[in-house]
């Protein structure tokens, strides 16, 4: 899939894929690699690969670039800049058997949501298990002492991980929410709006134990 270089455009990009390499360029573009857009990229890359837009990771200098609608100027692309792109074809079977349309794309999307709840649940689930059972400890211990009646607040740690397992169960619902199929992708607006629920389940849960913890402090 190697493409020869042309050294006179002042508008191309080198992409890696595995052991492929292809040459990117926007000379259609004006203003080149200051006005192609992260989105123009990935586009031109998923026609060159066959690979499902929603499924590109393209990466520079180490770093994801994840805005779609960002100049790619803006993230330090140079003529003759390499990137790195990671994703698979999908098979034609799985495409059939777990979208609605047979369309790789929607296919791509159910793959995303089921990569944020995948990654959300092997960080988050059991710090949630750990704190949840730290905080029982803290209540147990401190409920219906004598010095009780003496504390001012909950722990820094315990705050802490409180504040911690929130922002990051925020996180992936803003993940799944950049995940907007349309409305013919019947499959994947379900395996999204499942996910929310999930995510939203832990969130309940995280709040309930702050609710347990707060419980043995004096009202303000």
């Amino acid at each position: 899939m190697t493409r020869e270089h042309n050294s006179e455009s002042v508008a191309s990009i080198y992409v890696a894929w595995g052991r492929n390499k292809f040459i990117v360029n926007f000379d259609e573009r004006p203003n080149g690699l200051q006005e192609a857009t992260l989105g123009d990229l990935r586009q031109k890359c998923s026609e060159v690969t066959a690979v499902p837009v929603g499924g590109i990771k393209l990466l520079y200098s180490g770093a994801v670039m994840k805005d779609d609608s960002a100049i790619l100027w803006s993230f330090g692309l140079r003529p003759n800049s390499k990137v790195l792109m990671m994703g698979t074809k999908p098979n034609a079977q799985d495409v059939i058997n777990h979208t609605t349309t047979g369309n790789a794309e929607e296919l791509a999307m159910i793959q995303t949501v089921n990569e944020v709840l995948k990654r959300t649940q092997q960080l988050l689930l059991p710090k949630i298990q750990d704190h949840e059972a730290n905080v029982r400890h803290y209540v147990d211990a401190h409920r219906n002492r004598d010095h009780a009646s003496s504390l001012t607040k909950p722990p820094k740690p315990l705050v802490d991980m409180q504040t911690y397992l929130s922002e990051h169960l925020m996180q992936a619902l803003f993940a799944l929410d950049s995940v907007m199929p349309p409305s013919e992708f019947q499959k994947a607006r379900q395996s999204r709006k499942d996910g929310v629920k999930m995510i939203q389940g832990w969130q309940d849960r995280v709040d309930k134990i702050n609710e347990g913890l707060t419980s043995i402090f004096p009202a303000k």
